[in-house]
């Protein structure tokens, strides 16, 4: 697998692979633990993202990704296109949500004024299963996997 692009060119220089994503991997022939992933390791939704792609590309089905969701500790909402509807090229939409997830201020300040002199994503305190909603993972109708992404809440919804 070559990643090219620019947005994820660092992630993938910092997890080059799923191994680089888990905890305490063992180099011989053990099958890995995909349930503990290194969390607290993501600096930013990149990161997680690609992680999160490698996973869901080893797990093969999405209703393997959904019992990893659960295993997370994440509630799960699915959402499936009928065949009768043509396009989309995607079928099945799944969506694993934080439940540490802790919503946005919505004042004018928390809004417009605190980002410009903050760092975030970046902070030390950082937490992608505190500052984002979930991650979502869409399926094309074949099966293969046509995105991952972190989803972020907003006061603009």
């Amino acid at each position: 697998m070559s990643f090219n692009h620019v947005f994820i060119k660092e992630a993938h220089e910092k997890f080059p692979d799923v191994t680089a994503c888990l905890a305490d991997v063992e180099t011989n022939d053990t099958p890995l633990n995909l349930l503990d992933l290194r969390w607290a390791d993501f600096n930013n939704d990149k990161e997680v993202t690609l992680c999160v792609f490698y996973i869901a590309d080893i797990l093969r089905t999405s209703e393997r990704v959904e019992d990893w969701f659960r295993a997370q500790g994440m509630a799960i909402y699915a959402f499936t296109i009928s065949d009768t509807q043509k396009p989309p090229l995607t079928s099945r939409t799944l969506r694993g949500s934080f439940l540490e997830y802790v919503p946005p201020s919505c004042s004018i300040y928390s809004m417009f004024v605190a980002p410009l002199f903050s760092d975030a994503p970046w902070r030390p305190d950082w937490d992608v299963r505190r500052n984002a909603i979930g991650v979502q993972i869409a399926y094309m109708r074949n099966g293969e996997i046509a995105g991952v992404r972190v989803e972020r809440g907003s006061c603009l919804n």
